[in-house]
């Protein structure tokens, strides 16, 4: 599973539908963004099994969980100006974040009333941060979007590798809203529509200003969008098998918790609300607070299915998360003062 292809599975996530039978309208007042909502999927990899239904509606769509191995992420809407890009990116103002143990990601999107574009994005992994700002930026949806509705966007970046090595990615996307109906997954069950994207990424590999390579990846890819929680589900084919029925994906997101919001982010917030350190650690963890944090200060710890493992109520810049007797596994750490949210990842180990 390369980094490139799961940052494009990430750019085309969160994003919503209102639906009222195949009467869908979508306006940007539908997308949720508030700092601190939280989106947590499981994510199979290589060969997983799926059923994409088909077009038109109604349908009746059920993602189970069980029926693959995965890794379980969470993805939150966080301050721009704490993030890798967020300087070089001043008009975006939707960020999302997901992170796994030392890799970190990024995704920048500009929301207004007539689209949502995805401005750039940034990874990390260890003291490596990779940012690209895409030129043009993609358009994610045109809006307000009904069912029906097809566009298509063109974007790309470069990977600089050395100074005599870079490799050009080009990517088009061809959507439409093709199906709608009902589906359920582990954090609950959502009226949606069914985004089906045709995707073509070019990668031209360049040495000395020279072409040393070409390689060309076209996949086809459902999203099952719902109204404020984002896509209950989404698969992506296997490598050039673009048949609109394909029932084995190269991966497949499926919704097993989430929160919900309304408002876009507010300007000037601290760099580092909250930090938890170690992360990960085993048996508990200090979690630090910025000034701007202040009281009363409620944290809250929630394992993958949304169950509340700890609450408590911080007395300062600084407080003690104790786990012992909680499994091993990705928890998620919500901070809430002064009419702020903040959202941090905790993974916990035996």
């Amino acid at each position: 599973m390369s980094v490139s292809r799961l940052v494009l599975s990430v750019c085309c996530c969160l994003f919503l539908c209102a639906v009222a039978g195949a009467q869908i309208t979508i306006t940007e007042t539908d997308v949720p963004r508030t700092i601190g909502d939280t989106f947590v999927h499981k994510i199979g990899f290589d060969s997983t099994p799926v059923n994409v239904g088909a077009a038109g509606g109604p349908n009746v769509w059920t993602f189970d969980t069980a029926a693959f191995e995965g890794l379980v992420a969470p993805m939150a809407v966080v301050d721009k100006d704490s993030t890798p890009l967020g300087a070089r990116l001043p008009d975006a103002n939707v960020t999302y974040q997901m992170v796994f143990g030392p890799y970190g990601m990024w995704v920048y999107r500009k929301l207004d009333a007539t689209q949502m574009l995805d401005l750039g994005e940034a990874n990390s992994n260890a003291d490596t941060v990779i940012g690209h700002v895409f030129d043009p930026p993609a358009v994610n949806l045109d809006l307000p979007l009904t069912y029906g509705t097809q566009w298509q966007t063109t974007f790309g970046y470069t990977d600089t590798t050395s100074d005599t090595t870079q490799t050009v990615f080009l990517i088009i996307r061809d959507c439409r809203v093709d199906a709608w109906g009902t589906a359920t997954c582990p954090a609950g069950t959502y009226p949606c529509l069914r985004e089906n994207a045709l995707w073509t990424q070019i990668a031209t590999g360049y040495l000395r200003g020279a072409v040393a390579w070409t390689d060309t990846i076209r996949t086809r890819r459902y999203s099952w969008l719902a109204s404020a929680v984002g896509p209950v589900a989404l698969a992506n084919s296997m490598d050039r098998d673009t048949s609109s029925n394909f029932t084995i994906a190269a991966e497949h997101w499926v919704l097993v918790q989430t929160n919900r919001g309304a408002v876009l982010e507010q300007r000037g917030l601290p760099v580092t609300a909250a930090r938890i350190r170690p992360n990960p650690c085993a048996g508990g963890a200090m979690l630090d607070l910025a000034p701007g944090m202040t009281g009363p200060v409620v944290v809250r710890v929630c394992d993958a299915a949304g169950r509340v493992v700890l609450r408590q109520t911080a007395t300062g810049n600084t407080t003690r998360l104790d786990l012992r007797g909680n499994r091993a596994g990705l928890y998620i750490c919500t901070v809430t003062a002064a009419g702020r949210v903040v959202t941090e990842p905790l993974v916990l180990l035996k």
